[in-house]
């Protein structure tokens, strides 16, 4: 009988159609799921390269700030100490020379002059093979790391060993995201208490013979992604924010030792016209010295001042500091003789 045959005919067409939409949905759900991944994959490394640049421009700020640090204090600070110890009874008429306004800090000049000496051997490259390390734990934590080292080698050793074993100072010079350089941070805080390590660890993107389990784990990993980009965004906004304010310190410290370069050797001609005697300067020598004693002190917290704290956040402090130096320029200028 054909009917039979017709009903056979038509249940295998109809196990065939059903055979071949399955066929197209897997298709589809694969290519979906590989959209979705190739998506997840672009958002993860953009964020990844966008946080790596970031921590390389810092760590590349932290170590200029170092540097300047120490050029400042082997140069022109070193030349102010030498040319002022040679002016003798400053203490007995610059208070009243200036009402009160201006006050010799003895134990912050003594305190340069330890940071001087720990800085012309970071220069003399005594320690060549930690230098790097050592400017920029002196750019991040100035004399704060330096301050009651038993010696200048324990200082420089403290600084050269903080670049490794700081956890911040790790993660900024060490190598790219991209390669999973993390230092010695991977799995601790750093940048304020963002935890660097496991969260960042590569997606996997791969496809099995299961459409339907592939498009999940596709969305998975787009969410992984997602959540992944913002700590890298929060990583990213540290850097930069570490950045800034060494760049800060950095230019104002360059304005700085510029002004206490021209008091220097102003003052260098007074003494080669009127002698050492303070007392026997004229008035706009003796404003010169008030001038140059004014810009050393306000130096020495730019040097000494930690920029960001142990944990890695910027310091409030070191803000508050750079602020207050903003508003002290124009009126140490101000004195500059013409």
């Amino acid at each position: 009988m054909p009917i039979p045959v017709l009903i056979g005919l038509g249940l295998g067409v109809a196990a065939g159609v059903t055979g071949v939409v399955k066929a197209v949905d897997a298709k589809q759900k694969n290519n979906q799921a590989q959209n979705v991944n190739e998506k997840a994959r672009k958002i993860y490394d953009e964020a990844k390269a966008d946080a790596d640049r970031a921590r390389r421009t810092a760590n590349e700020s932290v170590t200029l700030l170092g540097k300047e640090r120490a050029d400042t204090l082997t140069n022109e600070c070193s030349d102010f100490r030498e040319t002022f110890n040679k002016i003798h009874h400053i203490e007995d008429s610059f208070p009243v020379d200036f009402g009160g306004q201006l006050e010799w800090n003895e134990e912050a000049y003594v305190e340069m002059k330890k940071l001087e000496t720990i800085a012309f051997s970071i220069a003399s490259g005594a320690l060549k093979g930690s230098a790097a390390g050592a400017l920029t734990a002196f750019g991040a934590y100035g004399g704060v790391m330096s301050f009651g080292a038993a010696s200048t080698g324990t200082a420089i050793a403290g600084l050269s060993g903080a670049a490794a074993t700081n956890a911040t100072l790790a993660f900024l010079g060490g190598g790219t995201l991209a390669a999973g350089g993390l230092g010695i941070a991977g799995g601790t805080m750093v940048l304020g208490g963002l935890v660097a390590g496991p969260a960042l660890a590569v997606l996997g993107f791969t496809l099995s013979s299961k459409a339907s389990a592939n498009l999940d784990n596709a969305r998975s990993n787009l969410a992984k992604a997602r959540e992944i980009a913002e700590e890298l965004a929060t990583l990213r906004d540290g850097c930069y924010k570490i950045r800034d304010v060494a760049r800060m310190y950095t230019d104002m410290l360059h304005k700085l030792r510029h002004l206490l370069s021209s008091l220097t050797q102003e003052m260098v001609w007074g003494i080669e016209q009127y002698g050492t005697d303070y007392r026997r300067y004229p008035e706009d020598v003796k404003q010169t010295v008030a001038a140059g004693m004014a810009t050393f002190q306000a130096i020495i917290p730019i040097v000494r001042t930690a920029i960001i704290t142990k944990d890695g956040a910027v310091d409030e402090r070191a803000l508050r500091i750079i602020d207050g130096a903003k508003a002290t320029l124009p009126e140490l200028r101000s004195w500059q003789p013409e």
